[in-house]
């Protein structure tokens, strides 16, 4: 037994069982932690890490066998004896207890054992005292096996709205978007600290200092400063034939503060912005030796949050005079298409992302970073365009981004316990949020939906059934089929939105509303009710093909929505007819959301 930094380690460890190893591979290793080693289990939980290792061929030496690392699990329950299981498809690692006394755990027991389990990834234990808090630990879905059920652990999980990151963090978002953990690796890069340590810290306190404090401000700041800096390979404009790489006041920092030229010049060697933000920090040396900008770490990034949230903003792109009459016509149309967006900085410009049009302030955000041209409208796009937009996209995914979660205090509603259907549909909400039916892989998902559904696979033409086709009763259909108890619930009419109302659907009912109950509309449209919205007078509601305003085929997605409770575009509201609704599933959790779903944008 080992005491370290607070937390009390016991190392008991059983490095392979081949007598309990099926031909399937399978392994299930009972243990119990040993007596002298627990403490009082309600105060002090014992801890199980496990990790998972497959014995694979040496890929150098086919005479010889290695362990492969699949994945690792932090347990900490009130219950010494427990096992080890894997799932049949060797992807999912869990543990299953047993109660001491050997009774079978309640329902309500199950429900909280399930919400107990921590997930972490290739670590255990490797935290200090105090450290190990629901914040600190990494938002995912835990899979757990209790008296041989096998369930997903849906807990409440915060976003990243003002919270700082951590190291391992910020190492994950660059893996992720860089595809390596090293930073400023290029030959030319003066910077002295290239250590992920303090550029985690300087991230932070740019955050905290510029206010980029929301999910969508970090992403965004994130996703252009990486591009800005040459995927965070230098701070440095690199030599070339553009004037600005020429002059002494050139493009440094993490978005490049770029002096101005001066008069009769197209050098930019006047300091502009260099001036103002040494005034700033209080070091006028800056204007001296620019360079620090590029050298120190510190000033790299925070000169970058200071121009985010300070310097750069967008104009109300006024007409004057000495413009031609295309370039008077382009400024009054920038106007009136980015009107949510005028005046606004860039830390601002995300949030009307979020609130707005996330597409088109991202585009106008990347403009003002480069340049917006008055002789252009949209016909030329923002320098690197689809190597911003990829890497927007991979952060959204990162940070598992959800503006509804954001904006209703960073808490997804716990759902353990609920409808099983809905429980599924959020997973799937998880899993393709953001995605358009267009978009891979949630295009091909939508022909999975319609093989359960009671249109099978292929449609009377033998052609498949696709994303072309509106798919909102498919994926309900999909959702049931994935439960245990209402699988081949409704198998006449399911693929059709109006096959979910009581008249058409024989093992269906008229329902009061609840948590999971479906929700049909007049306009051929058929969902699942998640919520309602924060003053409580509208339905919020989970579906499949739905568009928030964008009707076009390809641009449907898996979203929420909300309509009026006493909207007469409701047709009914339906249930299974064996599903017993409960107090809990009364209780409606609320969502910051109240955008409509209406005809004008599901097919």
């Amino acid at each position: 037994m080992e005491e370290k930094n607070g937390i009390i380690t016991v190392l008991q460890s059983i490095q392979e069982y081949k007598e309990k190893v099926g031909s399937d591979g399978l392994l299930e290793l009972p243990f119990t932690a040993e007596e002298k080693y627990l403490t009082d289990a309600e105060a002090n939980p014992v801890r199980f890490s496990i990790q998972v290792s497959r014995k694979v061929k040496d890929p150098n030496d086919d005479k010889k066998e290695v362990y492969v690392f699949e994945d690792d699990q932090l347990a900490e329950m009130p219950y010494p004896n427990a096992s080890l299981v894997r799932s049949p498809d060797m992807k999912t690692v869990g543990i299953k207890a047993i109660k001491q006394d050997e009774t079978p755990f309640s329902k309500e027991e199950k429900l909280a054992l399930r919400k107990q389990l921590i997930c972490f990834k290739n670590t255990a234990l490797i935290v200090e005292k105090g450290i190990l808090t629901e914040e600190a630990i990494e938002n995912c879905t835990v899979p757990v096996v209790v008296d041989l059920e096998m369930a997903e652990l849906i807990k409440g999980k915060s976003c990243y709205c003002n919270k700082d990151l951590t190291e391992e963090e910020v190492k994950a978002i660059i893996k992720i978007i860089k595809g390596s953990e090293t930073i400023f690796g290029h030959a030319d890069c003066t910077i002295k600290d290239k250590s992920i340590a303090n550029f985690t810290l300087a991230l932070n306190t740019t955050f905290r200092k510029y206010n980029i404090s929301s999910c969508i401000q970090k992403i965004t700041f994130l996703a252009q400063s990486f591009h800005e800096s040459d995927n965070f390979n230098t701070a440095e404009e690199y030599s070339s034939n553009h004037d600005s790489s020429k002059s002494f006041y050139k493009g440094r920092g993490l978005i490049q503060m770029t002096g101005v030229q001066g008069v009769g010049s197209l050098l930019y060697n006047e300091p502009g912005p260099y001036k103002t933000y040494a005034e700033y920090v209080g070091n006028k040396e800056i204007i001296n030796k620019p360079e620090l900008i590029a050298q120190e770490l510190t000033y790299a990034v925070d000169s970058a949050g200071w121009l985010w949230s300070k310097i750069k903003k967008t104009t109300t792109f006024p007409v004057l005079d000495k413009f031609t009459e295309t370039q008077k016509s382009n400024a009054r149309w920038k106007s009136e298409y980015f009107k949510d967006g005028l005046k606004k900085t860039l830390n601002e410009l995300a949030t009307v992302m979020e609130n707005v049009d996330e597409d088109k302030y991202f585009y106008l955000q990347s403009k003002i970073l480069n340049g917006y041209s008055i002789d252009h409208k949209l016909e030329k796009d923002p320098n690197g365009w689809s190597d911003r937009k990829s890497t927007l996209s991979k952060l959204k995914t990162w940070f598992k981004y959800d503006k509804n979660i954001c904006n209703s205090g960073g808490i997804i509603p716990e759902l353990s316990g609920r409808a099983p259907w809905l429980v599924i549909a959020m997973q799937e909400f998880e899993k393709y949020k953001g995605l358009r039916e267009i978009d891979s892989p949630l295009k091909e998902k939508v022909h999975e939906y319609f093989k359960v559904s009671s249109t099978r696979s292929q449609k009377a033409d033998e052609t498949p059934w696709n994303y072309t086709d509106a798919w909102c009763g498919a994926f309900l259909a999909w959702c049931f089929e994935q439960t245990e108890e209402f699988k081949k619930i409704n198998t006449a009419y399911s693929a059709q939105a109006f096959g979910w109302k009581s008249d058409k659907w024989s093992k269906g009912e008229d329902s009061v509303p609840f948590v999971g109950a479906l929700i049909v509309f007049d306009f051929s449209h058929v969902a699942l009710i998640a919520g309602e919205n924060i003053d409580g007078t509208a339905y919020v509601y989970l579906g499949g093909n739905q568009g928030n305003g964008e009707k076009r085929t390809g641009y449907q997605k898996i979203i929420l929505g909300s309509v009026p409770k006493n909207s007469a575009s409701i047709l009914g509201i339906t249930k299974p007819k064996k599903y017993i609704i409960t107090e809990e599933d009364k209780k409606f959790p609320k969502y910051d959301i109240n955008a409509e779903n209406s005809k004008d944008s599901s097919r």
